[in-house]
């Protein structure tokens, strides 16, 4: 339901939910921009407006609208894939000085860009403006933590260390967290772990971004309990409540019973054997690219219009990239939509 006079959302659990989650010791940031190519800054004068808008709506400034409440997010994620782009430096530094009035607690800029350096859209703003972190698209590009030598992870590092306003930026490696949720790119855990760990001894490394959270979580092909649980495993591996195995081909799944004891916490691991059917089942998630359907695009045909946007069957999209379409998919329960000007994903 939207705020009476706006096209806002009026959304009261989320208020609940980042409170709660906050509660927990977890940031949340309002990821901003997109596949969708109807945004932009194209101004100083629109960067900094725009920042006084968020900062008022999201943050902890006052503003009659607001669809998360009192809830305050912890700062904000550039994503900026498509548009105008030369307000974005004026944008974070506008938002810097909102950040700098509120001592009670800590704010982000984090940016998202794709893993081709430097990146057509965001390029300027890193170099020019504060980021706290970076989770680089490492994914629908040639530069695919996949693809081996041309992993380019040294040449953000680079950028880190000798561009980056901030000298202790850090760096995130983003992968997708299935093989349907991007067109290409999506890494195997085995293969994860063993181009992770040597990143892992860099100053710069910060983590991994996954695209989304969760198809990580419903994704059981090569990890148990879930690909999610495992790059957790990965990244905190002195973590002794956490227990993952590799998914064989036919057997044992070890599932997790957590006894809590004051003060620590003890993992109690079993074993469940399954049948060779339900392990195979959880490639039915995956986007069938060779089969079409109606107005379906297929990944990887060639495209004229780079940054072009096309519906492709009812719940993915294509963009064309380089000249070629990228298909991703839309979130669980939405389906791709058009109207005049754009697409998007909403509800049916």
């Amino acid at each position: 339901m939207c705020i009476p006079g706006t096209e806002l959302l009026n959304c009261p659990q989320m208020e609940n939910d980042i409170k709660y989650c906050q509660g927990k010791g977890k940031k949340i940031l309002l990821s901003l921009g997109g596949a969708t190519p109807e945004y932009g800054l194209d101004s100083i004068e629109s960067g900094q407006n725009f920042a006084d808008e968020l900062w008022n709506t999201f943050g902890a400034g006052q503003h009659e609208h607001r669809p998360f409440g009192n809830a305050v997010v912890d700062g904000f994620d550039l994503d900026i894939e498509n548009g105008a782009k030369a307000g974005y430096p004026a944008f974070i530094n506008r938002m810097r000085e909102h950040y700098s009035k509120d001592t009670s607690k800590q704010y982000f800029i984090s940016g998202a860009p794709q893993c081709p350096y430097p990146d057509y859209y965001l390029g300027e703003a890193l170099d020019t403006a504060w980021f706290d972190f970076v989770m680089i698209q490492f994914y629908n590009n040639y530069c695919n933590v996949i693809n081996g030598p041309q992993f380019n992870y040294n040449t953000w590092d680079e950028w880190a260390r000798t561009k980056s306003i901030n000298k202790d930026v850090r760096l995130f490696v983003g992968i997708p967290g299935s093989p349907s949720a991007a067109g290409r790119g999506y890494v195997p855990y085995k293969q994860l772990v063993s181009m992770i760990k040597p990143l892992q001894q860099l100053m710069t490394f910060g983590g991994i971004m996954v695209w989304d959270v969760s198809q990580a979580y419903g994704n059981t092909m090569d990890v148990l309990p879930s690909y999610a649980h495992g790059i957790a495993q990965l990244i905190h591996s002195s973590n002794t409540t956490l227990e993952t195995v590799l998914a064989p081909e036919s057997t044992t799944i070890a599932t997790m019973n957590t006894v809590s004891q004051s003060p620590a916490t003890t993992a109690v691991v079993m074993t469940t054997t399954i049948s060779p059917i339900e392990t195979a089942s959880a490639e039915t998630n995956t986007i069938d690219m060779t089969t079409n359907r109606p107005n379906e695009i297929r990944h990887g045909e060639p495209c004229l219009e780079n940054g072009a946007l096309k519906c492709s069957g009812e719940s993915s999209y294509g963009q064309c990239t380089n000249g070629y379409w990228v298909v991703r998919n839309c979130p669980v329960v939405t389906v791709c939509k058009e109207n005049n000007n754009s697409i998007f994903c909403g509800f049916p």
